[in-house]
C-alpha cells in the first residue's frame, strides 16, 4: 500500500548551494524507488504556534518499506551532511494516506 512522506522544512539561507545540491540528488535517489512528487506548498506566516518553515512538500512511495530503505540506504547516507547544512530545521512524518 502507498505511504506519503510530509516534509515540513526551515531552509537556511546561508546554504544555497547546499540545498540545490541535496535537492537535486535527493530527487534523484527517490525517483528511482519509485517516489511521485505530490505538492509542494511554500508557507508565508505562522498564524499560531512557535514553528517557521519555508514548505512543506508531499511525496508519494510505493510502500513504507521503500521508504524506510532507501532513508537507510548508503546512496542517502552520504547526503547527510548536504542535508544538515541545507536547513535550519527538517521534519520528515509518513502517513499511510
Amino acid at each position: 500500500m502507498s505511504v506519503l512522506m510530509i516534509v515540513n522544512a526551515k531552509i537556511n539561507p546561508k546554504k544555497t548551494e547546499a540545498l540545490k545540491e541535496y535537492s537535486s540528488r535527493a530527487s534523484e535517489i527517490f525517483k528511482k524507488a519509485g517516489a511521485q512528487p505530490v505538492q509542494k506548498i511554500s508557507i508565508d506566516q505562522t498564524l499560531t504556534g512557535t514553528s517557521t518553515i519555508d514548505f512543506i512538500s508531499i511525496t508519494e512511495w510505493p510502500d513504507k518499506e521503500t521508504l524506510t530503505q532507501v532513508f537507510s540506504s548508503k546512496s542517502y547516507e552520504e547526503l547527510l551532511t548536504l542535508r544538515k547544512a541545507a536547513f535550519e530545521s527538517l521534519d520528515v512524518f509518513v502517513s499511510a494516506g
